[in-house]
């Protein structure tokens, strides 16, 4: 299941985004609960991610191929 995070605008906040996440999702499914797909929001004042909306499906996404771009490959 997926769940984005949005702003987290430094490499602190990410951390501090997947380390609250974690904790979050652990007691949900710790307690018998379900982890929904979302995207929700990083507060950095208060160190916690708000939820902003709730995904049924990846076709809530929109996802879809851009037909002008070509595939890039990178050597080294």
């Amino acid at each position: 299941t997926k769940t984005e995070l949005k702003n987290l605008n430094s490499f602190n906040f990410v951390r501090k985004g997947l380390e609250f996440e974690e904790k979050r999702q652990r007691e949900i499914v710790s307690s018998g609960g379900r982890i929904e797909q979302e995207t929700r929001r990083f507060d950095e004042a208060t160190g916690t991610t708000i939820l902003m909306r709730v995904k049924e499906g990846s076709d809530d996404y929109r996802y879809f191929p851009e037909p002008d771009l070509l595939e890039l490959y990178i050597d080294e």
